[in-house]
Protein backbone atom coordinates (compact mmCIF):
# COMPACT_ATOMS: atom_id res chain seq x y z
CA UNK A 1 0.00 0.00 0.00
CA UNK A 2 0.76 3.18 -0.68
CA UNK A 3 1.31 6.55 2.27
CA UNK A 4 -1.87 7.86 0.79
CA UNK A 5 -3.68 4.71 1.20
CA UNK A 6 -2.86 3.98 4.81
CA UNK A 7 -3.58 7.49 5.67
CA UNK A 8 -7.22 7.11 3.92
CA UNK A 9 -7.57 3.42 5.77
CA UNK A 10 -6.97 5.52 8.86
CA UNK A 11 -9.62 8.21 8.28
CA UNK A 12 -12.10 6.21 7.14
CA UNK A 13 -11.99 4.16 10.69
CA UNK A 14 -12.37 7.69 12.34
CA UNK A 15 -9.07 8.54 13.17
CA UNK A 16 -7.28 11.79 12.32
CA UNK A 17 -4.41 11.57 10.43
CA UNK A 18 -1.20 13.94 9.90
CA UNK A 19 2.12 14.05 7.62
CA UNK A 20 5.43 13.40 9.14
CA UNK A 21 8.47 13.93 7.66
CA UNK A 22 10.12 10.75 5.66
CA UNK A 23 11.78 7.90 8.06
CA UNK A 24 10.99 10.17 10.76
CA UNK A 25 8.18 10.91 14.00
CA UNK A 26 8.49 14.82 13.50
CA UNK A 27 5.69 16.84 11.90
CA UNK A 28 5.99 18.05 8.23
CA UNK A 29 5.98 21.88 9.47
CA UNK A 30 5.40 22.93 6.04
CA UNK A 31 2.09 21.28 5.48
CA UNK A 32 1.15 20.96 9.57
CA UNK A 33 2.78 23.93 11.43
CA UNK A 34 0.88 22.72 14.60
CA UNK A 35 2.02 19.18 14.56
CA UNK A 36 -0.75 17.26 15.96
CA UNK A 37 -3.07 19.92 16.62
CA UNK A 38 -3.54 20.25 12.57
CA UNK A 39 -4.35 16.38 12.13
CA UNK A 40 -7.25 16.00 9.55
CA UNK A 41 -10.03 13.09 8.89
CA UNK A 42 -10.99 14.77 5.73
CA UNK A 43 -10.56 13.19 2.70
CA UNK A 44 -9.89 16.08 0.35
CA UNK A 45 -6.93 17.63 3.07
CA UNK A 46 -5.57 14.05 3.40
CA UNK A 47 -5.35 13.66 -0.66
CA UNK A 48 -3.65 17.41 -0.88
CA UNK A 49 -0.58 16.51 2.06
CA UNK A 50 0.28 13.17 0.47
CA UNK A 51 0.04 14.53 -3.39
CA UNK A 52 2.30 17.09 -1.81
CA UNK A 53 4.99 14.97 0.05
CA UNK A 54 3.95 11.00 -1.35
CA UNK A 55 6.41 9.36 1.15
CA UNK A 56 5.44 10.95 4.55
CA UNK A 57 4.96 8.98 7.07
CA UNK A 58 1.56 8.99 8.84
CA UNK A 59 0.93 10.49 12.59
CA UNK A 60 -2.43 9.15 14.23
CA UNK A 61 -3.51 12.10 16.50
CA UNK A 62 -4.83 10.05 19.36
CA UNK A 63 -7.04 12.51 21.26
CA UNK A 64 -8.91 13.57 18.21
CA UNK A 65 -9.07 10.12 17.13
CA UNK A 66 -10.42 8.94 20.51
CA UNK A 67 -7.41 6.69 21.19
CA UNK A 68 -5.72 5.77 24.37
CA UNK A 69 -2.21 3.92 22.95
CA UNK A 70 -0.39 2.01 25.39
CA UNK A 71 3.09 2.03 24.16
CA UNK A 72 5.38 -0.56 25.51
CA UNK A 73 8.55 0.76 24.94
CA UNK A 74 11.20 -1.62 27.21
CA UNK A 75 10.82 -4.64 28.82
CA UNK A 76 10.14 -7.22 26.08
CA UNK A 77 12.67 -9.33 23.90
CA UNK A 78 10.62 -11.51 21.19
CA UNK A 79 6.75 -12.10 20.10
CA UNK A 80 6.54 -14.45 22.71
CA UNK A 81 7.77 -12.74 25.49
CA UNK A 82 5.00 -9.75 24.70
CA UNK A 83 2.12 -12.68 24.62
CA UNK A 84 2.69 -13.87 27.75
CA UNK A 85 3.26 -10.16 29.07
CA UNK A 86 0.07 -9.41 27.37
CA UNK A 87 -2.24 -12.29 28.27
CA UNK A 88 -1.27 -11.86 32.33
CA UNK A 89 -2.11 -7.94 31.68
CA UNK A 90 -4.73 -7.13 29.02
CA UNK A 91 -5.85 -10.14 27.99
CA UNK A 92 -9.25 -9.22 25.73
CA UNK A 93 -8.44 -8.81 22.49
CA UNK A 94 -7.83 -5.28 20.63
CA UNK A 95 -5.12 -3.88 17.94
CA UNK A 96 -2.03 -4.60 18.35
CA UNK A 97 0.92 -2.79 16.59
CA UNK A 98 5.04 -3.78 16.57
CA UNK A 99 6.88 -0.60 16.29
CA UNK A 100 9.79 -0.04 13.93
CA UNK A 101 12.68 0.25 17.35
CA UNK A 102 15.27 -2.18 16.48
CA UNK A 103 16.81 -4.54 18.06
CA UNK A 104 13.66 -4.24 21.33
CA UNK A 105 9.97 -5.22 20.90
CA UNK A 106 8.62 -2.33 21.33
CA UNK A 107 4.40 -2.66 21.02
CA UNK A 108 1.46 -0.54 20.65
CA UNK A 109 -1.91 -1.60 21.91
CA UNK A 110 -4.88 0.19 20.94
CA UNK A 111 -7.90 0.79 23.07
CA UNK A 112 -10.71 3.15 22.25
CA UNK A 113 -11.57 5.89 24.39
CA UNK A 114 -9.25 8.78 25.74
CA UNK A 115 -7.06 9.77 28.39
CA UNK A 116 -4.86 12.16 29.85
CA UNK A 117 -0.99 10.83 28.82
CA UNK A 118 1.01 9.29 31.01
CA UNK A 119 4.78 9.99 30.47
CA UNK A 120 6.67 6.72 31.78
CA UNK A 121 4.35 3.65 33.61
CA UNK A 122 5.85 0.56 34.62
CA UNK A 123 3.80 -2.58 35.48
CA UNK A 124 5.16 -6.70 35.15
CA UNK A 125 8.78 -5.75 33.83
CA UNK A 126 7.86 -3.76 31.23
CA UNK A 127 7.72 0.14 31.26
CA UNK A 128 6.09 2.76 28.51
CA UNK A 129 4.18 5.52 27.90
CA UNK A 130 0.32 6.43 27.45
CA UNK A 131 -0.31 8.57 24.30
CA UNK A 132 -3.92 9.94 24.09
CA UNK A 133 -5.14 13.71 24.36
CA UNK A 134 -1.79 14.85 24.13
CA UNK A 135 0.35 12.31 22.01
CA UNK A 136 0.32 10.51 18.88
CA UNK A 137 1.65 7.68 17.41
CA UNK A 138 2.81 6.31 14.14
CA UNK A 139 0.21 4.34 11.55
CA UNK A 140 1.19 1.02 10.86
CA UNK A 141 2.83 1.25 7.54
CA UNK A 142 5.29 4.08 8.40
CA UNK A 143 8.58 3.95 8.67
CA UNK A 144 10.80 4.08 11.89
CA UNK A 145 13.68 6.20 12.02
CA UNK A 146 15.71 2.46 12.08
CA UNK A 147 14.63 2.11 8.31
CA UNK A 148 11.79 -0.83 9.80
CA UNK A 149 8.03 -0.58 9.33
CA UNK A 150 5.43 -0.76 11.82
CA UNK A 151 3.70 -3.47 11.45
CA UNK A 152 0.20 -4.88 12.79
CA UNK A 153 0.13 -7.76 14.89
CA UNK A 154 -3.48 -8.33 15.54
CA UNK A 155 -6.07 -6.24 13.79
CA UNK A 156 -8.89 -7.02 16.45
CA UNK A 157 -11.67 -4.13 16.85
CA UNK A 158 -10.64 -1.51 19.69
CA UNK A 159 -11.75 -2.66 23.13
CA UNK A 160 -12.81 0.01 25.67
CA UNK A 161 -9.41 1.22 28.31
CA UNK A 162 -9.11 -1.67 30.97
CA UNK A 163 -9.63 0.68 34.64
CA UNK A 164 -5.73 -0.15 35.31
CA UNK A 165 -4.69 1.36 31.96
CA UNK A 166 -7.01 4.47 33.32
CA UNK A 167 -5.06 4.30 36.56
CA UNK A 168 -1.80 4.24 35.20
CA UNK A 169 0.85 7.11 36.72
CA UNK A 170 4.28 7.97 35.64
CA UNK A 171 6.76 6.22 37.27
CA UNK A 172 9.52 8.89 38.76
CA UNK A 173 12.83 7.46 37.31
CA UNK A 174 14.01 9.69 34.33
CA UNK A 175 16.04 11.50 36.35
CA UNK A 176 18.25 8.80 37.34
CA UNK A 177 18.90 8.01 33.54
CA UNK A 178 20.09 11.70 33.54
CA UNK A 179 22.50 11.07 36.07
CA UNK A 180 23.65 7.93 34.76
CA UNK A 181 25.41 10.24 32.26
CA UNK A 182 22.97 8.92 29.30
CA UNK A 183 20.28 10.58 27.17
CA UNK A 184 16.79 9.35 27.99
CA UNK A 185 15.60 6.99 25.23
CA UNK A 186 11.54 6.81 24.03
CA UNK A 187 9.73 5.46 26.79
CA UNK A 188 11.75 6.65 29.66
CA UNK A 189 10.16 10.18 30.15
CA UNK A 190 11.18 12.37 27.81
CA UNK A 191 8.77 14.84 27.93
CA UNK A 192 8.20 14.62 32.26
CA UNK A 193 12.00 16.01 32.30
CA UNK A 194 11.67 18.65 29.39
CA UNK A 195 7.94 19.76 31.43
CA UNK A 196 10.43 19.47 34.48
CA UNK A 197 12.76 21.77 32.89
CA UNK A 198 9.89 24.22 31.39
CA UNK A 199 8.78 24.00 34.97
CA UNK A 200 12.12 25.48 36.56
CA UNK A 201 12.33 28.48 33.46
CA UNK A 202 8.48 29.51 34.65
CA UNK A 203 9.46 29.84 38.19
CA UNK A 204 12.41 32.27 36.94
CA UNK A 205 9.56 34.24 34.96
CA UNK A 206 10.05 33.89 32.02
CA UNK A 207 7.30 33.38 29.53
CA UNK A 208 6.15 30.45 26.90
CA UNK A 209 8.15 32.57 24.33
CA UNK A 210 11.35 32.36 26.17
CA UNK A 211 11.02 28.65 27.38
CA UNK A 212 10.26 27.39 24.05
CA UNK A 213 14.33 28.17 22.62
CA UNK A 214 15.73 26.94 25.89
CA UNK A 215 13.74 23.58 25.72
CA UNK A 216 14.02 22.54 22.04
CA UNK A 217 18.14 23.39 22.70
CA UNK A 218 18.41 21.23 25.68
CA UNK A 219 16.36 18.73 23.80
CA UNK A 220 18.86 16.62 21.76
CA UNK A 221 21.11 17.03 24.71
CA UNK A 222 18.60 15.12 27.02
CA UNK A 223 16.99 12.77 24.48
CA UNK A 224 18.95 9.98 22.94
CA UNK A 225 15.47 10.36 20.44
CA UNK A 226 14.45 13.93 20.65
CA UNK A 227 10.71 14.51 21.01
CA UNK A 228 8.89 16.50 18.42
CA UNK A 229 9.46 20.48 17.95
CA UNK A 230 5.85 20.66 18.02
CA UNK A 231 5.41 19.14 21.01
CA UNK A 232 8.74 21.12 22.47
CA UNK A 233 6.82 23.91 21.70
CA UNK A 234 3.64 22.72 23.37
CA UNK A 235 4.73 21.94 26.38
CA UNK A 236 6.64 25.45 27.04
CA UNK A 237 2.79 27.04 26.01
CA UNK A 238 1.43 24.53 28.82
CA UNK A 239 3.82 25.68 31.26
CA UNK A 240 2.39 29.21 31.15
CA UNK A 241 -1.30 28.24 32.93
CA UNK A 242 1.24 28.17 36.04
CA UNK A 243 1.98 31.68 37.59
CA UNK A 244 5.00 32.73 36.69
CA UNK A 245 8.18 33.41 39.46
CA UNK A 246 10.08 36.37 40.52
CA UNK A 247 12.98 37.11 38.38
CA UNK A 248 16.03 36.75 41.17
CA UNK A 249 16.75 39.99 42.04
CA UNK A 250 20.24 41.56 41.74
CA UNK A 251 22.84 41.18 44.33
CA UNK A 252 25.30 43.88 44.70
CA UNK A 253 28.19 43.18 47.12
CA UNK A 254 29.82 46.56 48.05
CA UNK A 255 29.91 49.58 46.05
CA UNK A 256 28.05 49.97 42.89
CA UNK A 257 30.22 51.50 39.88
CA UNK A 258 30.01 54.96 39.46
CA UNK A 259 27.90 55.58 36.23
CA UNK A 260 30.37 56.15 33.39
CA UNK A 261 29.72 59.16 30.55
CA UNK A 262 29.80 57.46 27.71
CA UNK A 263 30.38 60.39 25.23
CA UNK A 264 33.93 59.66 25.74
CA UNK A 265 34.43 56.57 23.92
CA UNK A 266 37.50 56.10 26.02
CA UNK A 267 36.15 55.09 29.36
CA UNK A 268 35.04 52.08 27.51
CA UNK A 269 38.71 51.10 27.63
CA UNK A 270 41.01 49.59 30.56
CA UNK A 271 43.89 52.95 30.83
CA UNK A 272 47.97 52.38 30.21
CA UNK A 273 48.16 52.86 33.77
CA UNK A 274 45.31 50.12 34.85
CA UNK A 275 46.95 47.69 32.47
CA UNK A 276 50.82 48.52 33.68
CA UNK A 277 49.63 47.80 37.62
CA UNK A 278 47.34 45.16 37.19
CA UNK A 279 49.06 42.37 39.60
CA UNK A 280 49.23 38.88 39.04
CA UNK A 281 46.36 36.56 40.15
CA UNK A 282 46.86 34.83 43.77
CA UNK A 283 45.43 30.90 43.30
CA UNK A 284 43.32 29.40 46.11
CA UNK A 285 44.19 26.42 44.09
CA UNK A 286 47.20 26.34 42.06
CA UNK A 287 46.27 27.12 38.40
CA UNK A 288 42.86 26.32 38.90
CA UNK A 289 40.56 28.61 41.06
CA UNK A 290 41.99 32.00 41.45
CA UNK A 291 41.43 34.11 44.83
CA UNK A 292 38.77 36.75 44.79
CA UNK A 293 37.38 35.89 41.49
CA UNK A 294 34.41 34.16 40.08
CA UNK A 295 34.81 30.72 38.28
CA UNK A 296 32.22 29.06 36.87
CA UNK A 297 32.30 25.47 35.78
CA UNK A 298 30.46 24.55 32.25
CA UNK A 299 29.51 21.68 30.54
CA UNK A 300 26.10 19.48 29.24
CA UNK A 301 24.31 17.83 31.63
CA UNK A 302 25.67 13.99 33.69
CA UNK A 303 29.43 15.30 32.63
CA UNK A 304 30.64 15.31 36.54
CA UNK A 305 30.26 18.93 37.24
CA UNK A 306 29.31 18.12 41.31
CA UNK A 307 32.19 15.97 41.15
CA UNK A 308 34.63 18.40 40.34
CA UNK A 309 33.29 21.40 42.32
CA UNK A 310 33.31 18.81 45.61
CA UNK A 311 37.04 17.59 45.42
CA UNK A 312 37.59 21.17 44.36
CA UNK A 313 35.77 21.91 47.72
CA UNK A 314 37.64 18.78 49.49
CA UNK A 315 41.06 20.32 48.78
CA UNK A 316 39.80 23.56 50.12
CA UNK A 317 38.92 22.11 53.26
CA UNK A 318 41.65 19.61 53.53
CA UNK A 319 44.50 21.46 52.15
CA UNK A 320 45.28 18.23 49.73
CA UNK A 321 46.22 18.77 46.11
CA UNK A 322 43.29 19.17 43.54
CA UNK A 323 42.80 15.57 42.01
CA UNK A 324 46.53 14.89 43.33
CA UNK A 325 47.77 17.55 40.61
CA UNK A 326 46.96 20.74 41.57
CA UNK A 327 48.68 22.29 44.41
CA UNK A 328 46.83 24.13 47.74
CA UNK A 329 47.80 27.46 47.88
CA UNK A 330 45.53 29.36 50.41
CA UNK A 331 42.96 27.50 53.09
CA UNK A 332 39.64 29.30 53.59
CA UNK A 333 38.06 29.78 56.86
CA UNK A 334 34.90 28.57 55.49
CA UNK A 335 33.81 26.56 52.49
CA UNK A 336 29.93 27.18 51.61
CA UNK A 337 28.81 24.61 48.84
CA UNK A 338 24.96 25.11 47.13
CA UNK A 339 23.63 21.93 46.31
CA UNK A 340 20.22 22.21 45.11
CA UNK A 341 20.22 19.76 41.88
CA UNK A 342 19.57 16.52 43.95
CA UNK A 343 18.08 15.50 47.07
CA UNK A 344 19.91 15.32 50.29
CA UNK A 345 20.05 11.85 50.90
CA UNK A 346 22.23 11.42 47.20
CA UNK A 347 24.06 14.33 48.20
CA UNK A 348 24.97 12.73 51.57
CA UNK A 349 26.07 9.71 50.25
CA UNK A 350 28.92 11.62 48.22
CA UNK A 351 30.09 13.84 50.54
CA UNK A 352 30.25 10.81 53.15
CA UNK A 353 32.04 9.19 50.00
CA UNK A 354 34.49 11.36 49.34
CA UNK A 355 35.98 12.20 53.14
CA UNK A 356 33.86 15.36 53.71
CA UNK A 357 31.57 14.43 56.37
CA UNK A 358 34.12 15.08 59.67
CA UNK A 359 34.21 18.62 58.05
CA UNK A 360 30.35 19.33 57.55
CA UNK A 361 29.10 22.25 59.70
CA UNK A 362 32.84 23.19 61.13
CA UNK A 363 34.42 24.80 57.92
CA UNK A 364 32.33 22.79 55.21
CA UNK A 365 29.14 24.03 55.34
CA UNK A 366 25.75 23.07 52.50
CA UNK A 367 23.10 24.92 52.05
CA UNK A 368 20.25 22.73 50.48
CA UNK A 369 17.06 23.57 49.73
CA UNK A 370 14.66 20.27 48.06
CA UNK A 371 11.84 22.97 46.85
Amino acid sequence: MTFLEIALDCIRAGWYVFPCIPKTKKPLGGLVPGGFKDASNDEETIRRWWRAKPDANIAIACGASGLAVLDVDHGITDEMAFREWYNRNVANETRVVRTGRRPEFGIQIYFSGAVPDVGLWKRDGCEGQVKSLGGYVMAAGSIHPSGEPYTVLDDWPLFAIPDWVRALKSAERETLKVAEGRKLREGEGRRNVLTKLAGFCRSMGMSGDDIGPVLLAANPGLCEDPVPDDQVESIARGIERYPAGEPEPEVIIGQPKPEIDWSDWKARFHSYDETKECPPPSFLIDGFLVNEDVMAIAAPVAQRKTLISLNAAKSLVTGEPLFGHFPFKEKPDHVVYLCPEMGLQNFAGRIKTMGLLPYVGRRFFLCHDED
